[in-house]
Parts: C-alpha cells; sequence; structure tokens
C-alpha cells in the first residue's frame, strides 16, 4: 500500500464509517480496515498521521470511538512505546481524540500504562466535555484480555463482522478467535494452533 496517503485513508475512513454497509461506497473503501492494520505493523508513522487527519473532522462520539476502536487501537497494539505519548499529548488539546481514546483497548502488557495516561489526560482536560466520565469507563477487569497475538486475530475479526465478500474465511476467523480465547484462558494458547485454524483445511 506504499502508493496510499494518509490523506487518502482519512477521506476513505469517513467514507466507510458514514456509508451504508454492502453498499458500492462501503466496498469501494473497505480496504481501510486492511490498511490500518499493515500501516500499524510496517508504517505506523503514517498510521498516525491519518488518525490526526481524521481527528480534524467533524466526528460524531460514535465516529470517534469507531476512531479508537479501529486506527488508534491497531497503532497501539504494535508501536505502544512509540506512539502512546504523541497520541496522548495530541488529545490534551483534541477533544475527538480524547474520546476516541476512551475506546480503544490497549494491549495487556501496557494496561496500567494506558490507564494512568487516560488519568492524566481526564485531569488535565480543558476542552468541554461529551464524552462519558472516566469513571464510566471499563475498567481493566471488564477488557477482553489477550495478548499481541490474540490483538490482531480480534481485529481481524472485527473487520470480518462488518461484511465481507468471503465467508469460508470468516466462519475459520471467528472460529479462531473463540479458540484462542478459549486455549489463552485455560494458560495453553499456541499462535501455531491458532495460525492452522486460520488456514482451515
Amino acid at each position: 500500500m506504499s502508493h496510499i496517503t494518509p490523506a487518502d485513508f482519512e477521506s476513505s475512513w469517513l467514507a466507510f464509517r458514514r456509508s451504508a454497509t454492502g453498499s458500492a461506497i462501503w466496498r469501494a473503501s473497505e480496504w481501510v480496515v486492511g490498511c490500518e492494520i499493515e500501516w500499524s505493523k510496517n508504517e505506523p508513522a503514517q498510521l498516525f498521521e491519518a488518525i490526526l487527519l481524521v481527528s480534524e473532522n467533524d466526528l460524531t462520539t460514535g465516529e470517534c470511538k469507531l476512531l479508537g476502536s479501529g486506527p488508534i487501537e491497531a497503532l497501539l497494539a504494535n508501536n505502544f512505546r512509540n506512539f502512546a505519548t504523541p497520541i496522548f499529548e495530541m488529545a490534551k488539546s483534541n477533544e475527538k481524540l480524547r474520546i476516541a481514546l476512551h475506546g480503544t483497548v490497549p494491549p495487556e502488557e501496557n494496561e496500567a500504562e494506558f490507564d494512568l495516561l487516560i488519568a492524566e489526560l481526564e485531569k488535565n482536560n480543558v476542552t468541554s466535555c461529551h464524552s462519558p466520565p472516566q469513571q464510566q469507563r471499563a475498567g481493566p477487569k471488564a477488557r477482553p484480555r489477550h495478548s499481541s497475538t490474540q490483538h490482531h486475530l480480534v481485529m481481524i475479526t472485527r473487520a470480518y463482522s462488518l461484511g465481507t465478500r468471503n465467508p469460508p474465511l470468516a466462519e475459520r476467523l471467528n472460529r479462531a478467535a473463540q479458540a484462542a480465547r478459549s486455549a489463552s484462558s485455560a494458560g495453553a494458547f499456541s499462535p501455531s494452533a491458532m495460525n492452522a485454524l486460520c488456514k482451515g483445511p
């Protein structure tokens, strides 16, 4: 996706989120879901810039939360150390990013640090507040708990839950996600087993 720019992502992400599922516009812009995952791993600076561009638009609260549970969550899943501080710094003066971060589930290993950053953000918040107060956020015990590998699987499963033209793959991903969660709860999570499920027979 080297030919895609953050501005391309911005316009297509807005079109994807604001069009009817399955419509021509929705199908033409659904590539952003795969792009956010790829950029989070290979071009995180591109994804960070795209997130900032999206946040400059007139977003609804729901769109802000989708920005948090999609691109921001993908970015932090792979690049927490490099991008958590910059995005929280931007959120101090950007209410839409602040709302978006309330919809983000951080990697399990960074959960405590993420909560501290959220608390600091709310303490210093001087913008008008239209998002739920911090105490209404899901606490650590209420969050899904998954490793980085599981995190990517959950993200991909979310993408296919929006609608896919490859139902067999979606079904394999859903079965893999369920198996990964069950194995993880039992302390027997195996990335190789998960990959085998994703590939199918």
